[in-house]
């Protein structure tokens, strides 16, 4: 399972709550452009195999990726809240690699938008 915690500032919390999960993640830091998530998020895609992805400013739960994990949807979000509400968005998700297979091309095709 490949999770990568995508940031530009994290917010303090972030770190702890995925180390309470027990899984490993890595950090990659966007600041340095404007493209420089969709890149992260393009590279990602490119390797093929299912991922997921965690913004700078979400908490987690313990049990987070164990539901996300356990999704049979190819792209599964977590609901977090945004703008006095929850919604899945980008916060946290995971794209399958059956996604990635079935829309090989899709981060390109976006990113050419």
């Amino acid at each position: 399972m490949k999770i990568v915690l995508a940031f530009t500032h994290i917010a303090p919390g972030v770190r702890e709550a995925l180390s309470a999960t027990g899984r490993s993640w890595d950090e990659a830091d966007v600041s340095a452009s404007d493209i420089a998530y969709w890149e992260l998020l393009r590279d990602l895609w490119a390797e093929g195999q299912t991922f997921y992805n965690v913004e700078q400013d979400v908490i987690v739960r313990p049990d987070t990726f164990d539901e996300l994990e356990a999704c049979p949807e190819p792209w599964c979000g977590f609901p977090v809240p945004y703008l006095g509400g929850e919604y899945p968005g980008m916060a946290c998700v995971k794209f399958s690699s059956e996604i990635i297979a079935a829309c090989p091309d899709a981060l390109d095709r976006a990113g050419a938008m």
